[in-house]
C-alpha cells in the first residue's frame, strides 16, 4: 500500500505547505515550510509499505529562472550528503537514499528539472524535519 503526500510549494505565493493523508484518519494534514530558499521546486513524497518511499521534486521554468532551480537541487542533495554521508546507495540494499537527477528543455525552451530520491523511513523523518514546520 503506498501512502501519499506532498510538499506543496509556489513560487511567489508566499507559503508552502506540506500536506499529508493521515494513515488512520484519513484527514489531511498540513503544515508551513520552514525553508524560504526552496521557491521552485514541487515535492512528493510516496510511502510505501516495504520501507522504500519515493521523494519527488519538479521544477519547470525559463533559462532566467534555471540556476535558481538547480540551487534548490543542490541544497537538498548537499543536505542529504552531509545528513546521510554513509547512506547513499540502494535503499533496498539498506542504504538510505538514493537519488536520480534529470534535466531536459523542451522546444519553447522551458527547462525542466527532476530529482527523485528513494529513501528509508528514516531519510523521510529527517528531510521532514529540516523541510518541513511541525507546528
Amino acid at each position: 500500500m503506498r501512502v501519499h503526500t506532498s510538499i506543496l510549494q509556489g513560487k511567489n505565493t508566499g507559503f508552502g505547505l506540506f500536506a499529508a493523508r493521515g494513515r488512520d484518519e484519513g484527514r489531511p494534514v498540513c503544515h508551513p515550510l520552514r525553508t524560504p530558499t526552496v521557491d521552485y521546486l514541487l515535492f512528493d513524497l510516496s510511502y510505501a509499505a516495504d520501507g522504500v518511499h519515493t521523494l519527488e521534486a519538479m521544477a519547470s521554468t525559463r533559462q532566467e529562472h534555471h540556476e535558481r532551480v538547480m540551487a534548490e537541487v543542490r541544497e537538498v542533495l548537499e543536505w542529504a550528503w552531509a545528513r546521510f554521508p554513509d547512506g547513499h546507495g540502494p535503499v533496498e540494499d539498506g542504504a538510505d537514499w538514493h537519488h536520480d537527477l534529470q534535466v531536459r528543455v523542451d522546444a519553447e525552451g522551458w527547462h525542466e528539472v527532476r530529482l527523485t530520491l528513494a529513501c528509508s523511513s528514516r531519510f523521510v523523518e529527517a528531510f521532514t524535519t529540516r523541510f518541513a514546520s511541525q507546528d
